[in-house]
């Protein structure tokens, strides 16, 4: 079977917090509420676990303090941010590694 992660996904659907929109091979996602808010590439499919890996799309405009102090430039490259695992139809697995720093070689707001 076929496996689809589009769609609005939500870390808690009760609360409605931590929005991640899917759409084919985009994603956005809001990093940290009212500071970070991220768009993302697709840039592997892994068919055997229906998962995704994803990259950091551009240096995002919307941002507040904390995002302003970040060197963005050092984190757009082709390393995976995020992973995406489907459950089900109704869960998705969300995995969090944080931005790769060009420079050090290192992930940054792995958390």
């Amino acid at each position: 079977k076929k496996y689809s992660i589009n769609g609005k996904w939500k870390v808690d659907c009760k609360n409605g917090l931590g929005n991640l929109n899917i759409k084919d091979k985009e994603a956005s996602l809001v990093v940290l509420y009212n500071q970070i808010y991220i768009d993302m590439s697709e840039i592997k499919k892994n068919d055997i676990e229906n998962g995704v890996s994803y990259k950091l799309k551009e240096i995002p405009e919307d941002i507040g303090n904390i995002g302003r102090n970040l060197n963005w430039k050092e984190y757009l490259n082709d390393e995976p941010i995020a992973y995406i695992k489907m459950i089900n139809d109704k869960t998705i697995k969300f995995y969090w590694y944080g931005f790769y720093n060009e420079k050090t070689k290192k992930e940054n707001l792995k958390k």
